[in-house]
Formats: C-alpha cells, sequence, structure tokens
C-alpha cells in the first residue's frame, strides 16, 4: 500500500507548486466525479441514471498530471477548460434547479490563483471564451 501512495504522490509532484497543487485538485474531482452520479442513482432509483454522464470527464481530470509533466502550461489550462466543460455539463444533465452551476466558483477561484505572467493572457483567454454567453 505504501508503494501505491508513493508512486501517487510522484504522479502528482512537481517543482512548480501551482501545477502540484492542479495535479492535486484534477486527482481529486477525478475520484469524486463518479460519487455524485452514484450518491444521485442510490437515493432517487433509475431516473437518475442520465447523471452517470457527468462523471465521463473522470479521465481527463486524471490526465491534467501527464499533460503537466510534458507541458506544465497546457497541464493548468486543461484542468481550467475540464472543469469548466464539466460544470457546462453537469447543468445541462440535471438542470438549473440543482445548483450545480455553482461548480463554476471553483473554477473561477483556481483560474484567480494562476497569476503568473505565462499563464496570464492564455487563461484570460481561455476563461473568457467558455465562460462568455452567448
Amino acid at each position: 500500500m505504501r508503494r501505491a501512495w508513493r508512486a501517487l504522490g510522484a504522479y502528482l509532484a512537481s517543482d512548480d507548486p501551482l501545477v502540484a497543487a492542479s495535479n492535486t485538485i484534477a486527482f481529486l474531482l477525478a475520484c469524486n466525479l463518479p460519487l455524485y452520479p452514484l450518491t444521485l442513482w442510490l437515493v432517487t432509483g433509475e431516473h437518475a441514471m442520465v447523471t452517470f454522464l457527468t462523471a465521463l470527464n473522470a479521465p481527463v481530470f486524471l490526465a491534467v498530471p501527464f499533460v503537466s509533466r510534458r507541458h506544465p502550461l497546457a497541464g493548468r489550462v486543461l484542468l481550467i477548460v475540464t472543469g469548466t466543460i464539466n460544470s457546462v455539463m453537469s447543468t445541462k444533465v440535471t438542470g438549473q434547479v440543482s445548483g450545480v452551476e455553482l461548480f463554476f466558483i471553483p473554477c473561477v477561484v483556481v483560474r484567480s490563483e494562476e497569476h503568473t505572467s505565462e499563464l496570464q493572457s492564455p487563461m484570460y483567454l481561455v476563461c473568457r471564451l467558455l465562460l462568455e454567453k452567448k
């Protein structure tokens, strides 16, 4: 078991603290994504099966540390983009009444933490494109 924890720690680790934080956030999201639809299904029954679509982004969140190893900027952008897409998809699947639009708040918080000069303009453009109302 210790070996598995060490391997996970090595997978999420990075010399850049922002990349390490992004990797950890992505891992936590990937682990928690299947739990929300499962909980709804256990509580409401078969009518909640469509909510399992929201768990489809879990592999993409798991890929964030992999991408970050090769290109740290791309990994951090992938976290924001995937989180925003997951929030939009969850809102479409469960409806506005479910309140999952509140998932946009963590996307904005993570975006605000990404304040390095190399990320300013790409992240601004990505967030603007994703959050812009048409």
